[in-house]
């Protein structure tokens, strides 16, 4: 066994676990541990452990243990080796689909051993997850013992005094969570079956965005959060049992809904968290098995309670991704979040507004003005101004954002530094004229140059030769309908 102070006490290093997880001797051979040890006597000793590892064994039976999946394991490492590559190791082809057939075999009826050794738990008519219309739930005692069902819709165990007597099939108003055992006629429980029931409406992919990542802030570095984000407009999301299962470790509540254009977080630490933005925002939890977002950039995915994905993206933290996200104090924040943008390019991210990320809101300005008003009087109309970032109260040079010179190859290129955080605006377009009076686009598709931070972006346009001796050009700021 081994701990540290900040570790709970796990067995390990891993030594001879095979002899009798698989093969050795007869799949109906006794449950091994030896029993010269200090710590496994005494444990088997407690009531209250032996309930545990019972309750673990068949909460993996319900999932990876299960006889299927166990087969499916077998199966899927044999397509490793082909009989060709057991001839060449002296074994002949039927003797290795015998030792196959063998190991299938050893598996099943080891399993199926196992549990006749236990008090089973009850069985439910389904096995969880989403469920719709008149559905009812149906709990048997197949145990083979006799005795009296029971259960709880609240989290708590069958054993701690607060269930209920099953008597009839059970249906559910909302999202439940469903804990069972059978008690036995001389007072013994059996294992424990629990299951989770959603009744709302589980989200898919296009339902929801990871709308923020605060992957490497400043100061604590446990103040790391996700965001999600409801795009639909009218449908609110059931994320019971949502979960991340790669990047970081997290499952949501029982019971997590998220309205239509809600927001919620996922944190690293809760106390680090609210240390920087406060108490009030909605926070699911906080990152599961000591996980954390890697200031490298990782793979992140989000999957249903049924194990399809939702989400399943990297980022990154090298150009052309935002650099002001790593270790500027900035978050990635998605750019256009309602049209459910590719996670995975960086074209879909830009830098926050503000240091320490924009949780639980989004960080976009919004134009009040006139669009042709020039209040400060620098020649920079209301609305571009607006869309470069700058302010129409203080004058302001337009060569602070736009510059054009020649390239070593003879073109010309175009650099124009403009903000992506602005509400209903579309990008920029640039257009160039050599009379003053027809006017063409330079390119319809810019180059990304950098990403900035406060939510800014460089981008270039190549104009090639040949170029006349004058050039005029123009930025025309278009206002999209909210």
């Amino acid at each position: 066994w081994v701990s540290s102070r900040d570790r709970k006490l796990r067995i390990g290093p891993i030594w001879d676990y095979n002899l009798r997880a698989y093969w050795e001797d007869e799949a109906t051979g006794d449950l091994f541990y030896q029993d010269d040890r200090l710590w496994y006597p005494r444990l088997f000793e407690d009531p209250d452990f032996l309930r545990e590892y019972v309750d673990r064994w068949y909460e993996l039976r319900r999932g990876p243990f299960s006889t299927s999946n166990l087969i499916r394991l077998v199966n899927k490492q044999t397509r490793e080796f082909t009989s060709a590559m057991a001839v060449q190791q002296g074994i002949t082809a039927q003797e290795w689909s015998a030792e196959l057939a063998g190991m299938r075999n050893y598996l099943s009826i080891r399993a199926t051993w196992i549990d006749s050794q236990f008090f089973r738990p009850p069985t439910f008519s389904h096995p969880g997850g989403p469920v719709s219309g008149r559905f009812y739930l149906v709990i048997s005692n197949e145990t083979g013992r006799s005795g009296t069902i029971f259960y709880t819709l609240d989290g708590s165990d069958p054993i701690d005094g607060t269930a209920r007597r099953y008597s009839r099939p059970l249906s559910f108003a909302e999202t439940a969570h469903v804990r069972s055992r059978v008690r036995s006629t001389n007072g013994e429980w059996s294992a424990l079956n629990e299951a989770s029931y959603v009744t709302g409406i589980p989200p898919i992919a296009g339902d929801l965005v990871l709308s923020e990542i605060m992957y490497n802030p400043t100061g604590d570095p446990e103040a790391e959060f996700i965001e999600l984000l409801n795009t639909t407009t009218e449908t609110a999301l059931d994320l019971t049992l949502v979960r991340f299962t790669e990047g970081i470790d997290f499952t949501f509540p029982l019971g997590t809904i998220l309205a239509p254009g809600e927001r919620i977080l996922v944190v690293r630490n809760r106390d680090a968290f609210e240390a920087v933005h406060g108490p009030q925002l909605r926070v699911a939890g906080e990152f599961n098995m000591e996980s954390a977002l890697s200031n490298r950039g990782e793979r992140l995915t989000l999957m249903d309670s049924e194990g399809g994905i939702v989400l399943d993206f990297r980022y990154g933290d090298d150009p052309p991704w935002p650099e002001p996200a790593d270790g500027d104090g900035y978050s990635l924040v998605l750019t256009d979040p309602s049209s459910n943008p590719d996670h995975s390019s960086y074209a879909s991210w830009r830098s926050s507004r503000s240091i320490d990320g924009s949780p639980g809101t989004d960080d976009l300005n919004t134009f009040g003005g006139h669009p042709d008003e020039d209040r400060d009087g620098d020649g920079i109309p209301a609305l571009l101004e607006f869309l470069l970032g700058s302010s129409d109260t203080r004058s302001d040079s337009l060569s602070n954002f736009f510059a054009a010179h020649p390239t070593p190859s003879g073109d010309t290129e175009l650099r124009l530094t403009f903000s992506l955080a602005n509400r209903d605006m579309e990008s920029p377009v640039m257009e160039f004229s050599d009379d003053l009076q027809s006017w063409s686009n330079v390119a319809p598709v810019p180059l990304v140059e950098e990403y900035l931070p406060e939510g800014r972006v460089r981008y270039r346009w190549t104009l090639p030769t040949p170029q006349p001796a004058i050039r005029f050009f123009r930025i025309k700021a278009i206002q999209s309908a909210p």
